[in-house]
C-alpha cells in the first residue's frame, strides 16, 4: 500500500497493483538520464511540447525502480503495455507532484538563530563559562 506522506503513489495495470515514487536518489537518476535538472524535468510536465514519449517511459521505469529494487526497463515496458499513454502520463504526473510538493510561501529556509538574541546561555570568550 502506497504512502502518500512519503511520497508513494499507487495505480493498476491491468489487474496488478504498483507503486512509484521519486526519492531523492530517484530523481537524480532521472537528471542523469534525461540530462536535465529536476527543475527542467519539471517544466517538461508544465509544457507538454518539451515532454517526449521516451522521456515518460524513462521517469516511469525511474519512479518504478524506487519502489522495487532491480526493476528493469523491460519490466517497465510491460507494465506500460497495459496502459493507455494518457494513462501513463496521467499516473507519472500524480507521482511527480507527490514528489515534489509545493514549498511553504515565503522563505522555505528555517531562519538562522540570531547570534545576539541566542536562546541558550551566553558562551564565554575563552570557552570556559
Amino acid at each position: 500500500m502506497a504512502n502518500k506522506f512519503k511520497g508513494e503513489y499507487e495505480f493498476k495495470a491491468g489487474d496488478e497493483t504498483f507503486v512509484m515514487s521519486f526519492s531523492a536518489d530517484a530523481l537524480v537518476e532521472c537528471e542523469a538520464a534525461l540530462g536535465k535538472s529536476a527543475d527542467q524535468i519539471v517544466e517538461m510536465f508544465n509544457d507538454p511540447s518539451k515532454m517526449t514519449l521516451a522521456a515518460m517511459r524513462l521517469l516511469f521505469w525511474k519512479g518504478l525502480a524506487d519502489q522495487r529494487e532491480g526493476f528493469t526497463l523491460d519490466q517497465t515496458r510491460a507494465v506500460l503495455k497495459r496502459l493507455l499513454p494518457s494513462e501513463m502520463g496521467e499516473h507519472l504526473a500524480r507521482a511527480f507532484i507527490l514528489a515534489m510538493p509545493d514549498a511553504p510561501s515565503g522563505d522555505a529556509r528555517p531562519p538562522m538563530p540570531d547570534q545576539a538574541n541566542g536562546t541558550g546561555p551566553a558562551s564565554s570568550t575563552d570557552g570556559v563559562s
